[in-house]
């Protein structure tokens, strides 16, 4: 049975009526059975922790004010122009379609130009549009809507985006999502999937349901024909293959919003460097390098790193030791030596790790035969995904 009105097991009723008796102490008027079971499915209909899920979420809506965030709080212009995402159009089964072109956000940008709070209330309040958006499609279509498709666009997606300290921030919404918004998603299209999606994949997983996980599924470029075997094409912007403008526009800008370069007029703070609690932390000579090996046992893992100088700039690169012909090593360019501001801008990124082996990340001051740099760092191996992201449809 699937836990929903009107498909419930002879437990699964049993279970619903209990629960609304031990919480008979909050219910509201939105607390009708569709509700109840949502949080019931989110738990597999263990009480107790539906229970304090759900009074977790009560307590979660008091302390962000959601209320006034929903009517009277205004976003800081920064985010209203060059945040991500927006609701447009409906699936065939009348579920509202909320579209992310992750590709153009611009990560630094958004981090140096608001409040951790004001992102997260951004975020809230699209969470509440969406359930506004709910109870548009359930009046409209005369049966119950109460979960959502998804498309998430990877196009342009780089390392750029993989910066940590925007990642940071964007987990902690994720969690506050899979705890205060449950059984939401009915399905998620990642279209414009690059080769690397497992690796990218494999920092988001720890932070979604193993039932949201399972709803997710993963295409390359040639994803129009999946989109349109449940959208149809008056409902889908021209852009990913339907038919729909907005004012002429294939894009539909309008409605799904697709961010851009942050102005550096918008930043309110000088860059700020990353906390150094769980970094390393080495002295690098003037003139000389470090060399931090590391084992790669499973091709397609990729390296990982966090870095931030305390005074000056270093240069840092990736390589690969290779055994020549006559059993001496070198060292082989995976991502070339460059020089980063570091000191005033935290460093982070991954690069894909193709073959078994060592590799070695470098911290490069051989340019430098004055002054010695006080590095911060993290460096490790995220090995791909074997089976979920890698093992999915990528066309």
């Amino acid at each position: 049975m699937s836990g929903r009105v009107g498909d419930l097991s002879p437990k699964q009723a049993e279970k619903l009526k209990l629960f609304r008796e031990r919480i008979s102490d909050i219910l509201t008027a939105e607390h009708d059975d569709h509700n109840l079971l949502r949080w019931l499915r989110a738990r597999s209909f263990d009480l107790d922790k539906a229970e304090k899920m759900l009074r977790n979420h009560i307590s979660f809506c008091k302390e962000w004010n959601i209320e006034y965030i929903v009517a009277e709080w205004k976003a800081p212009e920064v985010l209203e122009k060059h945040m991500i995402g927006g609701l447009f159009g409906e699936d065939k089964e009348g579920r509202p379609i909320y579209y992310e072109a992750y590709g153009s956000v611009d990560c630094k940008g958004i981090i140096y130009s608001s409040t951790k709070d004001d992102f997260v209330r951004y975020k809230l309040r699209i969470c509440e549009a969406i359930y506004q958006r709910f109870e548009e499609q359930t009046k409209k279509h005369g049966r119950r809507i109460d979960n959502l498709t998804m498309i998430l666009d990877l196009d342009q997606v780089g390392l750029s985006h993989l910066w940590m300290p925007f990642l940071n921030v964007y987990f902690d919404v994720l969690s506050k999502f899979e705890a205060n918004y449950p059984e939401t998603l009915y399905q998620c299209f990642v279209i414009n999937a690059p080769s690397m999606v497992s690796v990218g994949y494999n920092l988001f997983k720890p932070f979604l349901s193993s039932d949201t996980r399972t709803k997710v599924k993963f295409f390359g470029g040639n994803y129009r024909s999946k989109l349109l075997e449940v959208i149809s094409p008056d409902q889908l912007p021209k852009h990913y293959g339907g038919t729909m403008v907005d004012n002429g526009d294939p894009k539909c800008s309008d409605k799904i919003k697709y961010g851009g370069k942050v102005p550096k007029s918008y930043y309110l703070k000088e860059l700020q460097l990353a906390s150094s609690i769980h970094l390393k932390k080495e002295t690098v000579a003037s003139g000389a390098k470090l060399q931090i090996p590391l084992e790669v046992t499973v091709p397609s893992s990729a390296l990982r790193w966090e870095f931030h100088t305390d005074k000056d700039d270093i240069a840092f690169g990736v390589y690969r030791k290779e055994t020549t012909s006559d059993g001496s090593t070198r060292l082989v360019e995976i991502l070339p030596s460059t020089r980063f501001t570091s000191h005033l801008v935290p460093e982070s990124g991954l690069v894909e790790c193709a073959q078994v082996g060592t590799y070695v990340a470098v911290f490069d001051n051989s340019f430098s035969w004055v002054k010695s740099k006080k590095v911060f760092y993290a460096v490790d191996i995220i090995p791909p995904d074997s089976t979920d992201a890698a093992s999915s449809s990528k066309e």
